[in-house]
């Protein structure tokens, strides 16, 4: 791999690509990895692209970052199935034409790589991360107890082109000299066979490859104990393990830790001994950390992470650039500084004056016999004010109505907690980190809204 990054590096040198803003477009792979080593090298600023995007998101992420170089597949499709990982990919480094209507600035060297987030209305939020923040990450992240080491084998389920897959599992444990390694495709029995034969020690997830696994686990148990490392350890990001598969987890006597995070600064919390108590463990050294009289974290820096204007982004009048950063989560911290995460704060609306969280109407909407999962959003209308509206997946064949839903919903609820509407979908979106993407379903199914939790 060293070769191969020199490799890339001296064509960068050949061509000047040396600290410009960088488009890396590629599927999962060492290929990948390779690149962004090269172009950190170069103090390159990177976009990477989630190749599962549409090219209609893709071409507007590029828009707003507006890249002076890329990397892409060379040539044909490659397969973007879920889950894939593909080795090696032909590549090229190639210039981009900026639009000419597009005032652009010269690439500042001291931002390292830009992300973007779904934002509650859809709109994704453009964060940038400097070198100097990523370095401090995981100068961190290598004194968190139990974190990979040059001895580890990391088995790494989530993608690349978020800090969950890129920064904590793949960058930390290569800076370690611990191995890394990918299955080559999501499949329960391909996974489990990997997990042995590679005797991995360290596992990143979301409690959808946990899920995945679960079945897998005992097929192994009842044939010989033994079949993985003793000193195996599972982390999930995220959001709240399901506890039915927590506590199957540490029944197979699998400690399941937990990482708690954000695009704008990278991991925050994280605790690798497993989560009898819930806990995410202590907040990172390298960040400050508020908890507001509401009870949500907020988070002190330097510079906003934001390159445009974001209401979760606080300026500090008496310092320059920096700010608080408000991370919608209500958080307690118990006497020996341990961090617990709650709900989201915008979660909770108002509606007339009277209060109501959404999660509260999810789950009288899952307890329902006939539905298999379901999100609630919310998003303002004029003359109308804040609108409710509930998807629903069904269970099986379950033949049920939005009249059964409501009335249901109205014996468990308030009036005003009842959606205005029920649409049924095949899924429920999630990220790869494994969070409801609102904004997903905001944008394709409801009616301009104009702002949406």
């Amino acid at each position: 791999m060293i070769s191969a990054i020199d490799s890339k590096a001296d064509e960068l040198d050949l061509v000047g690509c040396v600290g410009r803003r960088v488009v890396v477009d590629l599927p999962d792979s060492f290929t990948l990895l390779e690149w962004v080593y090269a172009l950190w090298q170069k103090d390159n600023h990177l976009l990477l692209l989630d190749p599962r995007l549409t090219a209609a998101e893709k071409a507007e992420r590029e828009r707003m970052f507006r890249p002076e170089a890329a990397v892409r597949v060379m040539r044909g499709d490659v397969s973007l199935a879920f889950g894939t990982f593909i080795p090696v990919v032909e590549s090229a480094l190639m210039n981009v034409s900026l639009d000419e209507k597009i005032v652009d600035a010269p690439a500042d060297r001291q931002d390292a790589l830009t992300q973007f987030s779904s934002g509650s209305t859809g709109i994704p939020k453009m964060i940038v991360r400097s070198k100097r923040s990523l370095l401090a990450e995981l100068a961190d992240y290598a004194t968190e107890q139990h974190a990979p080491a040059s001895d580890s084998v990391v088995l790494c389920l989530v993608p690349l082109c978020h800090s969950f897959g890129l920064l904590s599992a793949a960058a930390h444990t290569l800076g370690q000299g611990g191995t890394l390694v990918f299955p080559e495709m999501l499949k329960p029995s391909l996974m489990m066979q990997t997990i042995i034969a590679q005797q991995v020690s360290h596992l990143y997830g979301v409690a959808f490859h946990y899920q995945l696994l679960a079945g897998e686990w005992d097929k192994y148990t009842d044939i010989d104990t033994s079949s993985w490392r003793s000193d195996l350890r599972l982390l999930s990001s995220g959001g709240p393990f399901p506890e039915p598969l927590l506590h199957s987890m540490l029944g197979r006597g699998l400690p399941v830790g937990q990482q708690y995070g954000m695009s704008e600064v990278g991991y925050i919390a994280v605790q690798w001994a497993g989560l009898p108590t819930g806990s995410v463990g202590s907040v990172a050294s390298r960040l400050q950390a508020e908890v507001t009289d509401e009870g949500e974290l907020v988070l002190v820096l330097e510079q906003s992470p934001y390159r445009c204007e974001q209401a979760q982004w606080e300026p500090d009048a008496a310092v320059e650039a920096g700010g608080r950063l408000f991370t919608q989560d209500a958080v307690t911290i118990d006497e020996l500084g341990r961090l617990y995460i709650g709900k989201r704060m915008n979660d909770q609306l108002s509606i007339g004056g009277l209060k109501l969280s959404l999660s509260e109407i999810e789950q009288e909407l899952s307890a329902h016999p006939s539905i298999q999962d379901c999100c609630v959003v919310s998003y303002e209308q004029p003359l109308i004010g804040t609108v409710l509206e509930a998807f629903v997946v069904r269970s099986g064949e379950a033949d049920l109505t939005e009249t059964e839903i409501k009335e249901w919903l109205a014996s468990r609820l308030a009036r005003y907690k009842i959606p205005r509407r029920i649409r049924y979908i095949d899924e429920i979106p999630v990220s790869p980190a494994g969070k409801i993407m609102r904004g997903a379903l905001l944008k394709e199914y409801c009616h301009e809204p104009a702002a949406a939790n």
